[in-house]
């Protein structure tokens, strides 16, 4: 199972740049309007470099110590994403550090998709069979569910069964990728 630390961080990085609804205008920063934000969920990730993991993950460590120092001054609770997230969004300070390394906020964002579900593949271990016989097992006790029990069970294992294939979708090389740099992303997460 992913590290939800690690997952907060990566989340908590990608709102930090997603900007207000005022900076939305701005040329070249459509990715902070909500409808880019949606975009997100819907986009397919993309083949990583060696580089793009690097300089992802070093962006993150900045983000983190940015985040920090918000922390202090803004008295937030540093275990609460959300409320680190408040206190960074739209932050020059961390469009900055996207700048430095090397990324603007869509490739910042895609790239960070792209290894958390590196990650998520990674950590999963599940595989279109399993889902395959969780959907026969299903089927096998139709009869003996009530409609409405069943009927939310096959719902869900069709949400389920989704995630798998799109987990299974990896570009080839990704899944590696994160497992060389998962533990330097699981520091981040634990600070």
């Amino acid at each position: 199972m992913p590290r939800p630390r690690l997952f907060a961080i990566m989340t908590l990085a990608l709102a930090a740049c997603s900007g207000s609804a005022d900076s939305a205008t701005d040329e070249g920063n459509a990715a902070a309007t909500p409808g880019a934000t949606a975009a997100l969920a819907t986009m397919n990730p993309i083949t990583l470099s060696e580089s793009d993991v690097e300089h992802f993950v070093a962006a993150l460590e900045d983000l983190q110590r940015v985040g920090v120092r918000q922390e202090k001054r803004l008295g937030a609770d540093p275990s609460d994403a959300r409320q680190m997230a408040e206190g960074l969004r739209g932050s020059a300070e961390a469009m900055a550090v996207l700048e430095r390394h090397g990324f603007d906020l869509v490739r910042f964002q895609t790239v960070g998709y792209s290894i958390g579900l590196a990650a998520a593949a990674a950590e999963s271990g599940r595989s279109a069979g399993s889902m395959d016989s969780a959907v026969a097992n299903l089927e096998k006790m139709k009869g003996q569910l009530p409609k409405e029990q069943y009927e939310a069970m096959a719902a869900s294992l069709k949400s389920a069964g989704a995630i798998v294939e799109d987990l299974s979708k990896q570009p080839a090389g990704n899944v590696d990728l994160y497992r060389r740099y998962r533990e330097r992303l699981e520091r981040i997460g634990q600070k």
